[in-house]
C-alpha cells in the first residue's frame, strides 16, 4: 500500500482558497463598475436637467413651426424676431429717417436707448405666439406669394433700392426739431395703432446730414440694429421692404385715378328706436344739420352738422357705403343703417359718378383693395392646403374709427 507525500496532500487542498479569493476580486471590480456607473448616470442626469431648458429655449422652442404659408415656414423664433421689430421699429418703413438720420449723427446715442429698451424688456423668453401678432407676418408671406397672381414682379435690386428710398427719401432732412423721438416713439407714432408695451421718451436736437447715406453708413446701421435686436439688413428687407414694395406696386396697377363718389352726412344713434325717431322729425321738416349737431354721437363731424364730404365707397364701411351709394337724389334719406357703430340715418348731398381721387383717398382705396387681394389669396392657398395655422385664427377687429373716411 504506497503512501502519499505531504506535498500531494496540499495541492488539492489549495485550490478551494484560490477559487474564493478570485471570487472576492470579481465581486469588488463589480462593486466598483456599479458605484462608476451611479455616478455616471447621476452626473448625466444633472447635465441633462440643466441642458433640457437651455434646448429647449436656445433650440426647439425658436424652430417650432406656427404657421406655414407655401413652401415658406413661420416659426416661433422668426416671430420672436418680428415682434420685437414691430415693438422697437415699428413695420411702417417710412418712419427709417427718424432713427437712421440720427444714428449717422450719434451712433453711440442710438445704441444706447436700443440696448436700453432692451434690457427694460420683461423677459428674454419667446413671447406668446397670438393671432394678432402673427396675421401681419402671414398678410405680408401671402402677399409676396401672391405677387404674380396680380402680375407683380419684384427683384432683389428693386428692394435693396427700395430700402435706400426709406432710409433717405429725396428731400430728407433728418430729425431737427427739439424732442425728436427715440427708435421707439419713431416707430410707434406714425403706425394706426401703437405697439403694445412702446415706450414714449425723448431725445435731444439732431443736427440733418448733409448727402445720401454711404454703404458703411447703412451696414453700421443695419449693423446695430443686428447687434441689439436681432434683426439684419436681409431681415428687414424681407420682413418689411418686399411686403411695402408689393404692396405699393399693387395700389398704383389697381387704383384709379378718378372713382365714383357721393358727398353725404349722416347722425349716428345707439338705438333703433332713436334713429327711426330723428327720421320722423327729418321727414317731418326738421333741419338736418340741427339734429346731427344735438344728437349725434358721431364726434367727429357733429359739429359740422354730420357733413363727410366727398369720399368713395371703399372708405366707409361695408353697410354704410351700400346705404350712401344706394342713394340717388340730392336729399334723399335712408332708413336707419346699421353697422358696428350704431345706427345711421344718412342723406345724399350731391354725387358725381367720376370726381378725381385725392392722393389720401387713393391710400385709403389702394389698403382696402390690397387687403381684399390678400384676403382672396387667403382662401385660394387654403384650399390648396398651403396655408396652414398653429393658432386659432383672430376674428377681424371692429373698426375704432367712425364711418368718416379713414386717415
Amino acid at each position: 500500500m504506497s503512501q502519499q507525500t505531504p506535498q500531494s496532500r496540499n495541492v488539492p487542498a489549495s485550490r478551494p482558497v484560490a477559487r474564493r479569493q478570485t471570487s472576492r476580486y470579481e465581486q469588488e471590480q463589480q462593486r466598483q463598475r456599479i458605484v462608476i456607473g451611479v455616478v455616471v448616470v447621476g452626473i448625466l442626469a444633472a447635465v441633462l436637467i440643466l441642458l433640457v431648458p437651455y434646448l429647449k429655449t436656445s433650440l426647439w422652442d425658436p424652430s417650432r413651426q406656427v404657421a406655414t404659408v407655401g413652401d415658406e415656414t413661420i416659426t416661433r423664433g422668426e416671430y420672436a424676431k418680428y415682434q420685437k421689430l414691430a415693438s422697437n421699429l415699428g413695420t411702417d418703413p417710412s418712419v427709417l429717417p427718424q432713427i437712421f438720420q440720427p444714428y449717422r449723427e450719434n451712433p453711440q446715442q442710438v445704441r444706447d436707448a436700443l440696448e436700453s429698451q432692451q434690457q427694460q424688456a420683461p423677459s428674454d423668453e419667446l413671447p406668446e405666439v397670438t393671432g394678432t401678432g402673427l396675421d401681419p407676418m402671414i398678410n405680408a408671406e401671402v402677399l409676396v406669394q401672391s405677387a404674380p397672381q396680380a402680375g407683380i414682379t419684384v427683384t432683389d435690386e428693386q428692394v435693396g433700392q427700395k430700402l435706400r428710398e426709406y432710409l433717405y427719401p429725396a428731400g430728407a432732412t433728418g430729425a431737427s426739431a427739439e424732442g425728436t423721438a427715440t427708435p421707439a416713439t419713431a416707430a410707434a407714432s406714425p403706425q394706426a395703432t401703437e405697439t403694445p408695451g412702446t415706450r414714449q421718451a425723448t431725445a435731444p436736437a439732431v443736427t440733418p446730414t448733409a448727402g445720401p447715406p454711404s454703404d458703411a453708413d447703412v451696414e453700421g446701421f443695419f449693423g446695430l440694429l443686428n447687434d441689439t435686436l436681432g434683426v439684419s439688413e436681409a431681415d428687414y428687407r424681407d420682413l418689411v421692404v418686399r411686403p411695402a414694395l408689393i404692396r405699393d406696386q399693387y395700389q398704383e396697377k389697381n387704383v384709379p385715378k378718378s372713382s365714383k363718389q357721393v358727398h353725404v352726412r349722416h347722425i349716428l344713434v345707439n338705438e333703433k328706436a332713436a334713429a327711426d325717431k330723428i327720421l320722423q322729425q327729418l321727414r317731418d321738416g326738421a333741419k338736418f344739420e340741427v339734429l346731427a349737431k344735438q344728437q349725434s354721437i358721431d364726434e367727429s363731424n357733429r359739429n359740422k352738422g354730420g357733413d363727410l364730404g366727398w369720399a368713395p365707397a371703399e372708405t366707409y364701411v361695408t353697410e354704410f357705403s351700400k346705404a350712401a351709394f344706394a342713394l340717388t337724389k340730392p336729399g334723399q334719406l335712408s332708413s336707419p343703417v346699421k353697422s358696428e357703430f350704431g345706427y345711421h340715418i344718412i342723406q345724399l348731398i350731391e354725387r358725381a359718378e367720376s370726381r378725381p381721387l385725392t392722393e389720401q383717398q387713393r391710400q385709403q382705396v389702394g389698403q382696402k383693395k390690397v387687403a381684399d387681394f390678400v384676403e382672396q389669396q387667403h382662401e385660394r392657398l387654403k384650399k390648396a392646403g398651403d396655408l396652414q395655422i398653429g393658432i386659432p385664427p383672430t376674428p377681424t377687429p371692429a373698426p375704432t374709427v367712425t364711418v368718416s373716411p379713414i386717415g
